[in-house]
């Protein structure tokens, strides 16, 4: 599980970051490819005749679709970042804005999430007291299950090709 230091450290402008390069080496794949398949297999056809001519072009032509697949690739790994940060920046908002409500009722919250009073009640047959430590613990455990659950997921698209995700911060995501 996630802890609240490590989602308020995240830094989902990193995987936004990521997600750009993603799309510029895509956005060059398709050149390549358009190149290989229009210019490269093309030319080679009109001056390399018969079947070592063939066989050349239809070389580049495969070359030229290993290019849209990996532009392809490049393109789904950088949704599946852009998607990343925005949970983690939706948990940190709802995380940063349960810590001002514990913050600003006098609440205690440890490092696991848990909220607790800062100073013990001696319940008069009320459990209202405990509202407030109700209210913020539901939106942080919340928060950090949003967070974990995106710690995982983010290895599912590089868990296929074996590549290894970016990490916003040296301690956070965790490696599975």
């Amino acid at each position: 599980m996630v802890s609240v230091p490590e989602l308020k450290q995240a830094d989902p402008q990193k995987w936004r970051a990521a997600a750009d390069d993603a799309v510029a080496v895509a956005k060059q794949c398709d050149g390549l490819a358009s190149y290989a398949r229009q210019d490269v297999a093309r030319t080679i056809s009109r001056c390399w005749v018969g079947e070592a001519g063939r066989t050349a072009t239809e070389r580049f032509v495969k070359h030229a679709d290993d290019y849209e697949t990996s532009a392809l690739a490049l393109r789904a790994m950088a949704k599946a970042y852009d998607d990343l940060a925005d949970v983690i920046t939706a948990a940190q908002r709802d995380l940063n804005r349960a810590l001002d409500y514990a913050r600003s009722r006098g609440l205690k919250v440890d490092d696991s999430g848990r909220v607790q009073l800062s100073h013990p009640v001696v319940p008069q047959g009320s459990t209202e007291h405990l509202d407030p430590v109700n209210h913020a613990q539901g939106i942080i455990a919340d928060a950090l299950s949003k967070a974990s659950r995106a710690d995982v997921e983010r290895h599912a698209p590089c868990a296929r090709s074996r590549a290894s995700p970016p990490s916003p911060t040296q301690n956070w995501p965790r490696k599975p």
